[in-house]
């Protein structure tokens, strides 16, 4: 497995973050300058705006190999189906420490005795550490892009 940024990754996600493990299975021929690919789509996928986008990233990528991307009317030499998809949604809740002060500091003390009023300030180092803790959620979704 390798990890990797991709292009497809904004596309599937556009406004969270996207870690991304992939297992590549496959070697192209020696030289496939001028070779021709249809691109389809698997089942139900057919005719989505998704789709297409995938497809037009992916057809941008073999271009750089030398393949042309043609309909498959045209007979081309190879043909690739993109599958892709998503799985169930997990939520999960960890919580971060937030840190502050937790003593002394200038404390002011004011009160009555048998000479009158009195006002004393006092100062003690302050101390720091956890105060609370603040919740953070996420949301993770499993999603899957094939192309075979």
């Amino acid at each position: 497995m390798k990890k990797f940024a991709f292009a497809l990754a904004a596309l599937i996600s556009a406004c969270a973050s996207v870690q991304s493990d992939y297992t590549k299975f496959d070697s192209l021929p020696a030289d496939t300058r001028g070779s021709t690919i249809a691109i389809v789509p698997l089942g139900d996928q057919n005719g989505s705006a998704a789709w297409e986008a995938y497809a037009s990233e992916v057809a941008r990528g073999l271009a750089q190999h030398g393949f042309s991307r043609v309909e498959i009317e045209d007979g081309p030499k190879y043909v690739g189906v993109i599958s892709y998809g998503a799985g169930e949604t997990k939520e999960s809740t960890s919580y971060l420490p937030q840190y502050g002060q937790t003593g002394g500091g200038t404390s002011y003390t004011t009160g009555y005795g048998y000479g009158g009023s009195y006002t004393a300030t006092t100062y003690t180092t302050p101390t720091y550490g956890v105060t609370g803790y603040i919740p953070v959620r996420q949301s993770v979704t499993d999603r899957y892009f094939s192309l075979r």
